[in-house]
């Protein structure tokens, strides 16, 4: 699915009452397009935080005396950043950009065990005082540990040359869900006369949407709980 496909449903769907925004036509104006964008990187952003939609891997190595790891591309060893320690041991064909949106799972390397999480009687436990940082008590230099975190939809051009040329990916499911996001946050904004009422409607609707899918358990059975597939595989 592409960006183009996305504005031409709002324009046919829920924002088909707005000239600005084709009134229906599929198509929508040029210097309109740029805040459309923008709601819909939002809308990405909350349904890649809510459901697994993409879950990607780290490897970091742990340095003596440091004990909190904020993972961050200015971290990350192919980052041109001056940082002094760059624990995140990303390469340069697949760079780490920082896309954390929830901290999954910690396993250590050498023994390829999952590690315990936010479990404040484990000695063992390592934490999570932030979204994108991770917290170890017994920081020892060398040791290397994989992270398995959701991550986010890639940041979309605020002003695209070509939207049908921007990818977006996102499970058919779930579109109507975005759309219903987009324009209850667009209605949001303005001023007329029933935009508010309009607003929550669409934003009741992107709840219901939501909550189907989370009651269906739609994507779990495509994510397997945690870590089994580095014992049973390896981490790539």
């Amino acid at each position: 699915m592409y960006l183009s496909d996305i504005l031409a449903k709002l324009s046919l769907g829920p924002l088909n009452e707005q000239a600005a925004f084709g009134t229906g036509a599929g198509s929508i104006e040029t210097d309109k397009i740029p805040k459309l964008v923008f709601h819909i990187d939002q809308a990405l952003v909350a349904l890649y935080t809510r459901f697994p939609l993409r879950i990607r891997h780290l490897e970091m190595e742990t340095v003596d005396g440091v004990f909190e790891y904020p993972l961050q591309a200015r971290y990350a060893q192919t980052s041109s950043s001056t940082e002094l320690h760059k624990f995140i041991k990303d390469h340069p064909a697949d760079p780490f950009t920082g896309d954390v949106l929830k901290v999954n799972a910690i396993i250590d390397v050498r023994t390829c065990k999952e590690l315990p999480l936010n479990k404040r009687n484990d000695k063992l436990s390592w934490f999570t005082p932030s979204y994108d940082t991770v917290r170890t008590n017994t920081p020892r230099t060398g040791d290397r540990y994989r992270i398995e975190y959701r991550a986010r939809h890639a940041a979309l051009p605020t002003n695209p040359v070509d939207p049908s040329q921007v990818e977006i990916r996102l499970p058919a499911e779930l579109v109507p869900a975005l759309l219903a996001h987009v324009a209850g946050h667009v209605y949001g904004g303005m001023s007329i006369e029933g935009a508010l009422v309009k607003s929550q409607g669409h934003l009741a609707t992107y709840e219901n949407e939501c909550q189907l899918h989370e009651q269906g358990n739609t994507w779990d059975q495509y994510n397997e709980p945690h870590n089994t597939r580095f014992i049973a595989g390896g981490w790539i």
